[in-house]
């Protein structure tokens, strides 16, 4: 499950909301007015790590 931020339209009320990564609903319903909201643009938590980090790759000290 995964946690979008969402804005209403008409009230400006801001709300979250868990749903599946596979959900294509980019609207919701405002818990205080029930109108239309939409998903909002947010930093994610989520970190790639793997090998070219590690070794500094990413970072560009390699060493050839």
């Amino acid at each position: 499950m995964a946690i979008y931020e969402y804005k209403c339209n008409d009230c400006g009320h801001e709300f979250i909301e868990e749903q599946k990564i596979i959900d294509t609903v980019d609207v919701a319903k405002c818990p205080k007015c029930n109108h239309d909201s939409q998903k909002q643009i947010s930093l994610s938590s989520f970190t790639m790590t793997g090998y070219s980090q590690l070794n500094g790759y990413a970072k560009g000290n390699v060493k050839r």
